[in-house]
């Protein structure tokens, strides 16, 4: 510590060394407060370096869910008669409250899904994990989409204690059949892609733990040959550009409308790059989930 500055400092405070006492006196007066001065100094830069210390400990925690979150994201499944699918989560932080899942049911059944969990925190992360394993345990036994949201919902709100909902599209698909069963729990409609139109399909449905009443519909489509069905949360149409516009659905819908390629990946990248040029570098805000299932035409 600076003894010259600890003393102008102590003038400037109003504090003068006292001239009826000896010069000793005054001087030990003057360096014990250079010496309480130096020890709050330095319980300071203790509790700064424990903070930083602290907080160096955290981002290595959130590293570490951040990568044990992405191991619960599922393997790209091989599936049969020309049907193929790809899934993506791109973190808006270390953690996602987004998931997608892929579930086989069966020989000639698949279960998709794709969730997104209120907010963006650590606890956001852990509702994803907790939700995505009710939804497993309900896929394997239910006899139909809505029935699985029905019970999860009833799950989530009578186990847990978190005040957050959760939006779910869950359809189950027959790789033999092509016929798409699905059910949606206030999640944006999926995007079918059919002879260079698309269209929304559009269900509704309460999000997961919003109300105990919830009631959940089934709908039905068949999926032909070079029909492209994409999944995906809000994160990519409100995803911002630096003039505060955001990407939005009909972008989005462009974007599939001329993504070029025969594979899930490559439509999936299309539309990425699609969403990262219109951001123009801008701080991402939201998780962006993008799950896509092509019906490849040759031999179909």
């Amino acid at each position: 510590t600076n003894i010259a500055a600890v003393f102008l400092a102590y003038q400037a405070a109003g504090i003068v060394l006292r001239d009826n006492i000896s010069y000793t006196a005054n001087l030990g007066i003057f360096l014990f407060l250079v010496a309480v001065i130096s020890w709050l100094y330095q319980k300071s830069l203790d509790k700064a370096n424990e903070r930083l210390l602290q907080m160096g400990m955290i981002q290595r925690d959130l590293e570490i869910a951040s990568e044990v979150q992405k191991r619960l994201f599922p393997d790209t499944p091989q599936l049969q008669n020309n049907a193929c699918l790809n899934g993506y989560v791109q973190p808006a932080r270390e953690t996602s409250g987004d998931f997608y899942d892929f579930i086989h049911l069966g020989a000639d059944e698949m279960g998709i899904l794709v969730a997104d969990v209120t907010g963006k925190s650590m606890a956001a992360a852990l509702m994803m994990t907790m939700t995505r394993s009710i939804l497993r345990n309900e896929a394997s036994s239910a006899t139909s989409p809505a029935q699985v949201l029905a019970q999860a919902n009833q799950t989530l709100l009578s186990d847990t204690a978190i005040e957050q909902m959760v939006t779910v599209w869950y359809g189950v698909f027959n790789t033999r059949t092509y016929v798409f069963r699905y059910s949606n729990a206030g999640h944006p409609f999926a995007l079918l892609k059919r002879q260079g139109r698309v269209e929304e399909l559009q269900l509704s449905g309460f999000p997961l733990g919003a109300i105990k009443e919830a009631v959940y519909n089934n709908q039905m489509t068949r999926l032909e040959p070079d029909d492209t069905l994409i999944l995906f949360s809000d994160g990519i149409p409100e995803a911002m550009n630096p003039q505060n516009e955001m990407f939005g659905f009909d972008r989005l819908q462009e974007a599939l409308r001329h993504a070029k390629g025969s594979r899930p990946e490559q439509i999936k990248e299309a539309i990425w790059q699609s969403v990262i040029a219109f951001q123009q570098g801008a701080e991402q805000l939201d998780d962006m989930t993008l799950v896509v299932i092509h019906i490849d035409g040759k031999d179909a």
